[in-house]
């Protein structure tokens, strides 16, 4: 399968390292057939990825994370609801059990879910100068 690639978006800290902010969010429309590859998640601090799905349709649906390559996997996929016309916000808090071999993350939809998704994530380590 072809997955849909979507790159997890890193916001700009001001110059107190306080605030965060991340300008013109963009989302990714959802092709259920394909699925997405989540990537970058990696360079984000510990519990900080959050992954947004907006469910357009008129009635609930699911998306399912993925169980990765590691030592996590053995807990297997994780399904989550979304109500029809609803969006849910998923913070990721141990993203090893999800993590593939290439560094992503991928998110399977329902048969006839539409509707879109972004990621937003603090950055690791130091900051760009």
């Amino acid at each position: 399968m072809a997955r849909d690639e979507v790159q997890v978006q890193l916001p700009t800290l001001d110059s107190s390292n306080s605030v965060a902010t991340l300008v013109n969010t963009e989302a990714s429309t959802v092709t259920q057939a394909n699925g997405t590859k989540l990537k970058g998640f990696a360079g984000c601090k510990d519990n900080s990825l959050q992954i947004t799905i907006t469910n357009s349709g008129s009635s609930a649906s699911s998306v399912t994370f993925k169980a990765g390559d590691f030592a996590n996997n053995v807990m297997g996929d994780l399904t989550q609801a979304i109500d029809g016309g609803k969006t849910a916000t998923f913070i990721i808090d141990n993203p090893s059990r999800f993590q593939t071999n290439d560094g992503s993350i991928l998110i399977d939809y329902a048969t006839g879910f539409t509707g879109t998704i972004y990621a937003v994530g603090k950055h690791a380590g130091l900051k760009k100068v």
